[in-house]
């Protein structure tokens, strides 16, 4: 029992210590079409600015 209690406590404790995931630009590799994700769009894309901390990728730098 204090074995699930002490994993239970660790898997809680890091999940509240996992920040927000950076923002990258991404620009297509067809066209000149950029778009701002956390995950790479797919194939074709390639990154091309980052990391941001918004949704917008306007603010520099990795997430609070």
């Amino acid at each position: 029992m204090r074995q699930i209690a002490a994993i239970s406590l660790l898997l809680i404790t890091g999940s509240v210590l996992a920040g927000p995931a950076a923002w990258y630009r991404w620009q297509n590799a067809n066209d000149p079409l950029i778009l701002c994700s956390q995950t790479p769009p797919g194939d074709g894309w390639v990154m091309v600015q980052g990391p941001f901390r918004d949704s917008a990728c306007r603010k520099p730098g990795q997430p609070d």
